[in-house]
């Protein structure tokens, strides 16, 4: 598969993916759909920008395989965690799932030492993001999140 067809591929994903966004972010109501919105129609623009650079500007797609190099073992790992992230969002709750999604992530993509250091940097990392992320969206959007057994 060349890269024109990739980018054609992951033009139509990115496309689905919007539409679904949208459709789910209709219900929103103001100020708060201000962020998704601007989201939404970001991506919008650079799926539109991908889409002429491929079709009106020849040799503009990369000649390298994109995934030569890649473990096909930790893709499917981070695919599979991914589904299981989402479905576990209602049930245990967004910061919850979120603190151990992320530093799970962190912890096995930086290499899975098992020293305390590393652990304890991508548990303050997880932590530290989803403080953020409460203080943007809960406090200062007023954003809800999706509430669970635990927070």
């Amino acid at each position: 598969m060349s890269m024109r067809q990739i980018n054609f591929l992951i033009a139509a994903v990115l496309g689905l993916v919007i539409m679904i966004f949208y459709l789910a972010s209709r219900d929103i109501t103001p100020p708060s759909h201000v962020y998704p919105l601007t989201i939404i129609y970001l991506l919008g623009f650079l799926v539109v920008a991908m889409l002429v650079i491929n079709l009106f500007i020849p040799g503009a797609a990369a000649t390298v395989k994109p995934f030569a190099n890649t473990k096909k073992l930790r893709l499917m790992g981070v695919a599979v965690s991914s589904v299981v992230y989402i479905v576990s969002i209602q049930q245990l709750g967004f910061y919850f799932t979120s603190v151990i999604f992320l530093f799970l992530f962190t912890w096995i993509l930086g290499g899975r030492s098992k020293k305390a250091r590393d652990i304890l940097t991508s548990a303050g990392v997880s932590l530290a993001v989803m403080i953020l992320i409460y203080l943007g969206f809960n406090l200062f959007l007023k954003v809800p999140t999706p509430a669970g057994i635990f927070i």
